[in-house]
């Protein structure tokens, strides 16, 4: 209902932003500088009049409807796009340099944002991490340690291994690797000829199943145990009446024996 209106009364101001919540605007003609108020007019917005201290209307970025009044220098604070302040038509415009914090024309800056800074001429906002050259330098030795790697790689597979020891070490490599396939937490299964090594499946029950020895089924029958144990005592304990009331009442019968 706040954004309702007034049929009667025709299209203007409706609400205003306080806090996290719209109210409805009890200001009058006088609108308030920086403040976020909400507009039932759906053609322009010349029916709004912004105060001589904030002169310049910022609509917000992604609702039309919604402006606030800003001073020049603040009129991206609504909307980073529009940072040039339009003296001729009473607009928060936009500014097509980017980074700009405020604009003195389209295309001119007037002050950047903060991590950036402004050009000599005005027209660009260049990033202060960029512009200090050390992203640069760290980019291009990235790229300098990679080329030399493949440099490396392409020299050494070409030349050779000039090693006396070669193919010793190559035969030795082999079975390294084939010990390491073979050593791998697979399903045996000896009576095959075809495929006497398979895959777990990835929902395979390790409490029952004998995948590496004893040990591993009895550590997760364990942990399956004290989960059992833990929501059986949980149940237990909510079903279970306060304590206090029963000690209270301990103690009630006995202090009645005792005075009997």
């Amino acid at each position: 209902q706040v954004f309702k209106g007034d049929d009667a009364g025709g299209c203007g101001v409706i609400a205003e932003l306080k806090g996290m919540h719209w109210k409805p605007y009890q200001g009058g003609s006088s609108l308030p500088c920086g403040n976020k108020l909400a507009t039932n007019c759906t053609i322009s917005y010349h029916q709004m009049d912004c105060p001589e201290e904030c002169p310049y209307l910022a609509p917000e970025l992604h609702f039309p409807c919604q402006f606030s009044c800003q001073r020049a220098a603040a009129c991206s604070t609504s909307n980073v796009d529009n940072a040039f302040s339009d003296s001729e038509y009473g607009l928060c415009s936009k500014c097509y340099v980017t980074g700009c914090a405020w604009c003195d024309s389209e295309t001119s800056c007037k002050r950047c944002h903060h991590g950036f800074y402004l050009s000599q001429d005005g027209k660009t906002c260049i990033f202060s991490i960029t512009s200090s050259g050390w992203a640069s330098a760290v980019f291009y030795t990235l790229l300098g340690i990679i080329i030399l790697l493949l440099v490396t790689a392409v020299v050494y597979c070409c030349r050779g291994s000039r090693s006396p020891n070669d193919k010793e070490n190559r035969a030795n490599l082999y079975m390294a690797l084939k010990h390491r396939h073979l050593s791998k937490v697979q399903n045996w299964d000896l009576q095959s000829n075809k495929k006497p090594r398979v895959w777990y499946p990835l929902m395979v029950d390790l409490a029952k199943n004998n995948i590496l020895g004893v040990g591993f089924a009895l550590f997760y029958r364990s942990v399956f145990f004290v989960l059992l144990v833990s929501v059986i005592a949980a149940i237990l304990e909510w079903n279970t009446p306060d304590s206090s009331h029963l000690v209270q009442s301990a103690q009630g019968t006995t202090d009645h024996l005792l005075n009997a």
